[in-house]
């Protein structure tokens, strides 16, 4: 049974309880939940397992909630149809603590086994309408399909639903580019996520700690696709940087190898951003984002978390919500920015920068 991190998330004591039922522990530090608008936070959890020195495949989780037990009614459980995991949200704000069992929903080999619970911090999303596009006519930007082309005044376009998109430059449409040869010409059907309905975003970004934990169940061969050295390289090695990427510059990255590969296992990895000879130390950036990934990298990561990447909907309903968009302006919901690199207390879990954001 093995330990998993997440930001400010700990699950320990994992085991077998029976062959249909797994129980462990979660303390959750940083929780919230608005009881006046349902805004708030959560936790996706899913079980991976291997069978002797097989390789770890994903466990399916019962999507009933009822069928799981919690010791506290700080937390629910809100099951999935495809079984692949349960998402668990906080009914309070700050420390949750709870015993959790859970139902399993496939049979069991007979046998021992290995297992690991998987925590990955998310954001609840509510349904509700929102614009994309910042009404500037900038290339590749959302936009209403009609435009003033003397002054080339844009429109942002507003979501509504999650029915099909008509996409072109006449009124009602949505149109992406002032590049005609740019631009789809398709209708978006209903089945694409268009960010009015509820969803769930990941709260942070892919950090060092989980790809350790991704590689870490990965079989050999696997670990090749998804890094950049071999895994049979040498103790302390660089993983995601190749001799080509000067390693000497890691930018922040600070993944290596903990044990090599052999014949007869797959490499183990660890962290060490501050690169001394101990590995996972309190401040060896587990909490860093993870550079170093390609697109494969990504989908292959949230493939194995059992997520799929958010679409620019999405991410501009995350970012903006329902507010009315600002003419030029960025993720974080204005037109500022600051540039932030002094960096206080690096590679802990209390790492911060020393300047402050504009108003």
């Amino acid at each position: 049974m093995n330990l998993c991190l997440a930001n400010d998330l700990q699950i320990a004591n994992l085991t077998f309880l029976d062959s249909t039922h797994i129980r462990f522990d979660v303390d959750w530090q940083n929780a919230w939940h608005s009881a006046l608008t349902d805004k708030h936070d959560a936790v996706w959890c899913f079980v991976k397992y291997k069978k002797n020195n097989g390789n770890w495949k994903h466990l399916l989780l019962d999507s009933d909630p009822k069928n799981h037990n919690l010791s506290t009614n700080d937390l629910l459980i809100e099951g999935q149809e495809d079984k692949t995991g349960i998402m668990l949200i906080s009914q309070i704000n700050g420390m949750a603590s709870a015993e959790i069992t859970l139902k399993i929903a496939q049979k069991m080999e007979s046998g021992s086994f290995e297992l690991q619970v998987f925590g990955i911090e998310m954001v609840y999303i509510p349904e509700a309408p929102f614009f994309i596009g910042d009404s500037v006519a900038s290339q590749n930007a959302f936009r209403q399909g009609v435009y003033a082309q003397d002054t080339l005044t844009v429109l942002p376009f507003k979501i509504e639903s999650e029915s099909a998109l008509k996409v072109g430059k006449n009124e009602g449409e949505l149109y992406a580019s002032l590049d005609d040869d740019w631009s789809p010409k398709a209708t978006i059907p209903d089945e694409y996520p268009k960010g009015f309905a509820v969803f769930y975003s990941m709260k942070y970004e892919i950090t060092q700690q989980q790809y350790v934990d991704f590689l870490n169940s990965l079989s050999q061969e696997q670990q090749k696709q998804r890094t950049a050295i071999s895994p049979n390289s040498e103790k302390g090695r660089l993983a995601l940087i190749s001799a080509s990427q000067n390693p000497s510059k890691s930018f922040r990255n600070g993944i290596v190898i903990k044990t090599s590969a052999s014949s007869n296992s797959p490499a183990e990895y660890a962290c060490n951003g501050n690169k001394n000879t101990v590995f996972d130390e309190a401040d060896d950036g587990q909490n860093w984002a993870c550079n170093y990934l390609n697109g494969e990298d990504v989908l292959a990561y949230l493939d194995w978390a059992a997520l799929r990447p958010m679409t620019e909907f999405e991410f501009e309903k995350a970012c903006r919500g329902a507010e009315n968009p600002i003419q030029g302006g960025f993720a974080w919901g204005t037109n500022l920015i600051e540039d932030a690199n002094t960096v206080v207390d690096s590679g802990t879990g209390q790492e911060k920068v020393a300047e402050t954001g504009q108003n």
